[in-house]
C-alpha cells in the first residue's frame, strides 16, 4: 500500500489545490516457478489536480488538469530453468603464484 497527499500551496503566482492518492499491490506465488501480481493505481482516481487558479494583470484564470493516472496491472511471471544445478567452486588462475608467494 502506498499513500501521498499534496496539501493546497502557492507557487510563484499559482493557487494550486490538494492532490492525493492511493496505490494497492498484491503479489501471490503459485508453486515454485509462477507468481502473480495486481496493482491498482489512483483508485479514487485523486491524483489530477482539480484547481489551478492564477491572477496575472487583474485577469484570474481557473481550472483543472486531469492527467489519467487511475489504471489496473496484471502481471503473471513464470521462472523457467532448473533450481537443483550443482555448482562446482573454481579456483583463480593465479592461485599458483599466490601458494609460491607465501
Amino acid at each position: 500500500v502506498n499513500a501521498w497527499y499534496n496539501a493546497p500551496h502557492r507557487a510563484n503566482v499559482f493557487e494550486i489545490g490538494s492532490t492525493y492518492g492511493i496505490t494497492i499491490g498484491l503479489r501471490h506465488k503459485v508453486g515454485r516457478h509462477l507468481q502473480l501480481s495486481l496493482l491498482a493505481n489512483d483508485i479514487f482516481d485523486t491524483a489530477s489536480l482539480r484547481f489551478l487558479a492564477s491572477e496575472v494583470n487583474g485577469v484570474r484564470s481557473v481550472y483543472g488538469q486531469n492527467y489519467a493516472l487511475r489504471y489496473v496491472r496484471f502481471t503473471a511471471a513464470y521462472q523457467f530453468g532448473n533450481e537443483d544445478i550443482n555448482v562446482r567452486e573454481r579456483g583463480f588462475g593465479n592461485d599458483g603464484v599466490r601458494r609460491r608467494s607465501n
